[in-house]
């Protein structure tokens, strides 16, 4: 009745306090195994000491009248006989006792055990010493013979019962909950370990992306900077003067190109050789002007002495002979005057200031290329250097947040393996209470 009622009381323990606890049942149990072992040991220094009394005795037996053979077998074997049954009992005679209490009673619980261990050598030791040394003594000393066994059973009985008495060979509820026990508080000590660098993770993955906002603000304000808003005037400033250089450049071919087409036939009248009339004409100054009539021009004197000089040249070859009715480049009237028209268009233009202006414009976008580019570079290093740091953070943050999903994944399963020792340790209880055992994970052993 008192088991049953035993059984419907539910004990509840923090797991702080289960240390203590346990402490207090294994101390209880000790001191039960303790109480159940004294009397068996007390019996068994007993038997101890008759084994020893049967091997004195036999010892001073003389032997008595055997045929001569056996005698002298009986004569040697029957010393190391005694000598190895005494050596056996008397290891096993000094065994560590409680003072207060005197011989034959265990100091602890270890020592109830070490004497059990060492009494099954002292078994083992008497077996091999009858069978061995002994084996031809029952010829001469049976009865003797028959004691000393007869005493060694009894040792054997009370081994089993100090064993039995002991739980050896049982196992242990009570050592195997202090394992339990062990293991939890390393998992817990794991777990609060991981929960720790798990928390410091998420600050530093914060701090790391505050610090990213921070550099991105900061690369931002660059474009907006005093020196990115010059940048992007002076920017502006050459596409106008490089804007004005082109549309003085199209002016230069638009005034030239049109008479491509009469300067290849002038070119030619005078590469074939126009005798003393065209002997002073370069053919390579035509040649520029034809391949490309902007540096052809660009390329000329001040005073444009070159493309003058073409020009006179074809307004002599395309003179109408009087004659032949017709000129040296075969031109028709109509188109004749076209040129004419064209070249004398040409002469009348400001061709220095076409090409003063073209030149002025040259080296003005020349200058501001480099600011530019000065510029450029300067603001470009700025940003390039915000931009590795940037890329640092991000590696930075991506390690961190990798690894923060690697602890994540191991709480989970850390928290579940306590939870089933937990359950395991709570059954183990449960049993050697022979009532319900529940332990409470208090918040400071864990948050779990």
């Amino acid at each position: 009745k008192k088991e049953e009622e035993k059984k419907d009381i539910e004990t509840r323990i923090k797991f702080g306090e289960l240390d203590a606890w346990l402490e207090k049942r294994v101390q209880n149990q000790s001191k039960e195994t303790l109480l159940k072992a004294e009397p068996i040991t007390l019996e068994i220094l007993k038997i101890l000491a008759e084994i020893k009394r049967l091997a004195m005795d036999l010892d001073d037996k003389e032997c008595p009248d055997v045929p001569d053979k056996i005698r002298k077998i009986i004569i040697t074997s029957k010393p190391a006989f005694v000598r190895g049954i005494l050596d056996a009992v008397k290891i096993k005679g000094d065994m560590k006792t409680n003072r207060a209490k005197g011989i034959g009673h265990p100091r602890d619980i270890k020592t109830a055990e070490n004497f059990h261990r060492d009494l099954q050598d002292t078994l083992s030791a008497i077996g091999k010493i009858v069978m061995g040394q002994g084996r031809y003594l029952p010829l001469a000393f049976g009865g003797e013979l028959e004691n000393i066994r007869r005493e060694s059973k009894k040792l054997l009985d009370k081994s089993e019962e100090l064993g039995a008495a002991c739980g050896i060979g049982k196992d242990n509820i009570l050592k195997g909950a202090s394992d339990d026990i062990i293991g939890i508080k390393r998992s817990i000590a794991r777990l609060s370990r991981l929960r720790y660098e798990e928390s410091e993770l998420v600050k530093q993955i914060e701090q790391l992306t505050s610090k990213k906002d921070e550099l991105q603000e900061k690369y931002d304000r660059i474009d907006k900077s005093d020196a990115a808003n010059d940048l992007k005037g002076i920017e502006k400033e050459l596409k106008e003067i490089m804007a004005k250089k082109e549309g003085i450049g199209m002016n230069i071919n638009g005034i030239i190109t049109p008479i491509r087409r009469v300067m290849k036939k002038f070119r030619k009248i005078v590469s074939e050789g126009g005798g003393d009339k065209y002997s002073f004409y370069d053919p390579k100054c035509i040649d520029d002007y034809i391949n490309d009539p902007l540096n052809g021009f660009l390329s000329d004197s001040s005073d444009s002495e070159k493309l003058k000089g073409i020009l006179s040249g074809i307004k002599k070859a395309i003179e109408t002979d009087e004659l032949n009715k017709t000129n040296e480049l075969r031109i028709n009237v109509s188109e004749k005057k076209k040129i004419e028209h064209r070249i004398n268009t040409l002469l009348n233009s400001d061709l220095n200031k076409l090409r003063k202006d073209y030149k002025e414009l040259e080296r003005a976008v020349e200058e501001l290329a480099e600011i530019v580019n000065v510029k450029s570079v300067s603001l470009s290093a700025k940003k390039n250097g915000i931009e590795r740091e940037i890329e640092s953070v991000d590696m930075r943050i991506t390690s961190d947040t990798r690894e923060l999903g690697r602890i994540r994944k191991k709480i989970p399963v850390i928290t579940e393996d306590i939870s089933k020792v937990l359950k395991n340790l709570e059954k183990k209880l449960s049993e050697f209470e022979r009532g319900s055992v529940s332990i409470v994970l208090d918040t400071t052993s864990d948050k779990c």
